[in-house]
């Protein structure tokens, strides 16, 4: 088993077609954080994997993630809600 991907793997992914996934792909590779190899036996077919660069890059920014939740969700505060748009105010 492998963690390969192939650009509709992508494409679901992001919610988008497979030519604007490709074009995301293609700068991914150009930028060297994302190889690109042949698939077998279908030649056609490419396979997606992530670089150690890339892993840690992903690692960083989920952790930058994570920690900016609590401080967005200190400022919201549920002082008015519209039931039916399920709508939150940002406390002044």
């Amino acid at each position: 088993m492998t963690d390969a991907r192939t650009i509709n793997d992508v494409a679901l992914f992001l919610g988008v077609s497979d030519a604007a996934a490709s074009k995301v792909v293609d700068r991914l590779v150009r930028r060297k954080l994302l190889p690109r190899t042949e698939g077998h036996p279908d030649r056609r077919e490419i396979h997606l994997s992530l670089t150690e660069s890339s892993r840690c890059l992903l690692a960083a920014y989920d952790e930058e993630k994570n920690a900016s939740w609590p401080r967005f969700l200190a400022d919201i505060q549920p002082r008015t809600c519209d039931a039916r748009l399920g709508c939150w105010t940002l406390s002044a």
